[in-house]
C-alpha cells in the first residue's frame, strides 16, 4: 500500500488502533488539517482476470461532524496503467461522510454502530493490473477524523441492491425536524419520492420527476409530523427502495 502526502504534515492517512471487527483501521486526523489540502491511499495491483462480472469494492466507512456544514470528500478512484491516470468510481461528501453525529472533540469510533458500509462498482473484470485509491480531499469547513476498515473486492458482493447502487444515506436519521437525503446517479432517471406512515398512507411528497447526474441532496422538513416511524419510499426507473426515517 502507499500513503501520499503532498502537503508532508501530519494528517495523512495512517494505520491505527482500533477497527470495526479488529484491533486496527486507516484513519485520516483532521484536526489541523488544512482546506484544500489531498491525501491519498493507494492499493497494490490486483489481478482481477477470471472474476465474473459484476466486480465490487466494499469497505466500512466511519467519521463525525464538528459541528460546522461539511464540504470534504473522500473520492474513489481506479487505474490500470500504474497510476498514469485515473478513473473516479464514486465521490463520497459532505453529509455522506457523517456516519456516527456530531464530535466536537477528538472522534474515535467506540462502536460498530457508527460504521456504514460502502459498495462501489470497478471496471470490467479482464483487468490484470487494477490499483484503487482512497483520496482524502479537505474542504473549507473542517470535518471529525474518517477512518476505512474492511476493504475487500470480489464478486460475492456484485448484485447490489438498488439502495447500494445509489448509494442512499439519510443524515441525521432520528431527527427532530430537518433532515438530508442523498444518492448518487450516474444518469438521469425518473425518480419519485415519498413520505409514509406507518399505516402506509403517504404523508409527503417529496419529489417526482427527472434526477440531475451525479450527488443528488434533498433537505426534508418533517417538523410539522408526529413523532414517530416514517417510510421513505423512492422509485427510481421501477425500482422500489425503502429507507426508515424515526422522527423524535
Amino acid at each position: 500500500w502507499i500513503i501520499r502526502n503532498p502537503d508532508n504534515t501530519v494528517n495523512r492517512w495512517s494505520r491505527v488502533n482500533g477497527g470495526f471487527d479488529d484491533n486496527a483501521s486507516m484513519r485520516i486526523e483532521n484536526f489541523g488539517n488544512i482546506s484544500g489540502q489531498n491525501d491519498e491511499l493507494i492499493t497494490p495491483a490486483y489481478n482481477l482476470t477470471g472474476f465474473s462480472s459484476p466486480v465490487t469494492l466494499s469497505f466500512k466507512l466511519a467519521g463525525a461532524e464538528r459541528g460546522f456544514t461539511p464540504d470534504d470528500r473522500l473520492v474513489v478512484s481506479v487505474s490500470n496503467n500504474c497510476g498514469q491516470t485515473w478513473q473516479q468510481r464514486a465521490s463520497i461528501q459532505g453529509w455522506q461522510l457523517n456516519t456516527a453525529g456530531v464530535f466536537t472533540s477528538f472522534f474515535t469510533p467506540t462502536n460498530q454502530g457508527q460504521w456504514r458500509d460502502v459498495f462501489v462498482t470497478l471496471p470490467a473484470s479482464n483487468n490484470d493490473n487494477l490499483r484503487i485509491r482512497f483520496d482524502y480531499i479537505r474542504g473549507s469547513a473542517a470535518f471529525n477524523n474518517i477512518y476505512i476498515d474492511n476493504i475487500n473486492i470480489g464478486t460475492a458482493l456484485g448484485v447490489l441492491s438498488p439502495e447500494q447502487e445509489i448509494g442512499l444515506h439519510i443524515f441525521p436519521n432520528p431527527t427532530n425536524d430537518f433532515t438530508q437525503i442523498n444518492f448518487l446517479m450516474e444518469q438521469p432517471k425518473q425518480i419519485n419520492i415519498g413520505l409514509y406512515d406507518i399505516t402506509g398512507r403517504e404523508v409527503m411528497q417529496v419529489f417526482n420527476g427527472m434526477s440531475g447526474t451525479g450527488e443528488q441532496t434533498m433537505q426534508l422538513n418533517i417538523n410539522h409530523l408526529q413523532a414517530g416511524i416514517y417510510m421513505l419510499r423512492m422509485l427510481v426507473d421501477e425500482k422500489l427502495i425503502s429507507k426508515k426515517i424515526i422522527k423524535r
